[in-house]
């Protein structure tokens, strides 16, 4: 796999296609229930994030879903040196300082936090486990 540092990275899906075969692909649901049981560490592309911000009545409380389910994670993420890569569509994250998914209109600080988020390069965004 490419240099990844454990935590969450968001990436336009082009980006991802130098990640290693063997790393898992799941969709936004199967890794919400991933999260529910404990991850295992490991890597995995999850795709659908946007999709889902979507179509939530609002994308700021699917923000809040998702952010809640991340911090249930944390101690699981930092044990096993997890790395989790949301895929969105190429072009549909706008803003360097403050990054947003342009179709769902939704900030990635309201998942992530304003001070953990931080622009990788462009189309790639990285936080820490640790979401406060």
């Amino acid at each position: 796999m490419a240099s990844l540092w454990a935590g969450y990275h968001i990436m336009e899906k082009t980006l991802t296609e130098v990640l290693n075969t063997d790393v898992e692909h799941v969709s936004i649901v199967e890794f919400l229930r991933k999260a529910d049981g404990g991850t295992r560490g490991g890597a995995f592309v999850v795709h659908g994030l946007e999709d889902a911000a979507k179509i939530w009545d609002r994308p700021e409380e699917f923000a809040i879903y998702l952010r809640r389910k991340l911090r249930a994670i944390v101690e699981q993420m930092i044990q096993g040196s997890c790395i989790i890569i949301f895929t969105v569509e190429d072009g549909h994250i706008i803003g360097e300082e403050r990054p947003i998914l342009t179709e769902a209109r939704l900030s990635l600080a309201k998942i992530f936090g304003a001070d953990r988020i931080e622009r990788i390069s462009k189309g790639h965004f990285y936080s820490t486990p640790n979401i406060p």
